[in-house]
């Protein structure tokens, strides 16, 4: 049976794939045999339903793409061309489907992907929208708790990087610290707009893996 989730956990804005779990259940080999798993009793978007791998390789398409779409930042078609793949054996086999789909889009689509993304430390975070998911991903990077100085700072690296390019500054916050954080905005800055957009690219899938994980993890 799907139970869809939405805002009313007694768990408030913890993230999917909440940091305290053990690293091992955040990679995506931790979630094998996910298919005879619950989804974690986590926070995830209004959209998302609690589901095994089963559930979700026998869903209707409508369902599918409502339980997948944050795991690619507000594109669910992402889910929606991934899903004619199915069954899907496990989380690594889905998460290949779904970065086949992103390859597979057009130049407008990708920036289009990636544009879906909020700048870190931005207008979204301190008005408090971001979505649950991307709210605990800056959280667990400590980027909720900067000093008034570190804050500016963000703002004017991202005013510069979004300048440059035209898209904001992606970046696989769990997998890294402020200071990388900050050092890999700099040195990004400097790349050329084809290789930036393909980094993006790259960081965004790692964003949907530990997203995907964190969905099918028990």
């Amino acid at each position: 049976m799907l139970r869809q989730f939405g805002r009313g956990s007694d768990r408030g804005d913890r993230p999917i794939g909440d940091q305290d779990r053990p690293a091992a259940q955040l990679a995506l080999g931790g979630v094998e045999g996910g298919n005879q798993r619950r989804v974690a009793d986590q926070e995830c978007p209004d959209e998302s339903y609690l589901m095994t791998l089963d559930e979700l390789n026998a869903a209707d398409e409508g369902t599918f793409v409502a339980a997948l779409s944050f795991i690619f930042e507000d594109s669910p078609w992402v889910a929606a061309r991934a899903r004619p793949l199915r069954p899907f054996a496990d989380a690594a086999e889905l998460h290949a489907a779904m970065c086949a789909a992103v390859a597979a889009a057009s130049p407008d689509e990708q920036l289009a992907l990636i544009r879906a993304h909020p700048d870190l430390v931005g207008r979204a975070a301190r008005n408090g929208t971001l979505s649950p998911a991307s709210a605990g991903e800056q959280a667990a990077a400590g980027l909720d708790r900067l000093d008034p100085e570190e804050a500016a700072m963000f703002a004017t690296l991202n005013a510069a990087y979004t300048a440059r390019f035209g898209f904001p500054f992606v970046m696989c916050v769990r997998e890294n610290k402020k200071a990388a954080i900050v050092a890999g905005l700099q040195q990004r800055a400097r790349n050329e707009r084809a290789a930036e957009i393909a980094t993006a690219l790259r960081e965004i899938e790692k964003i949907a893996r530990l997203r995907l994980a964190g969905l099918l993890a028990a």
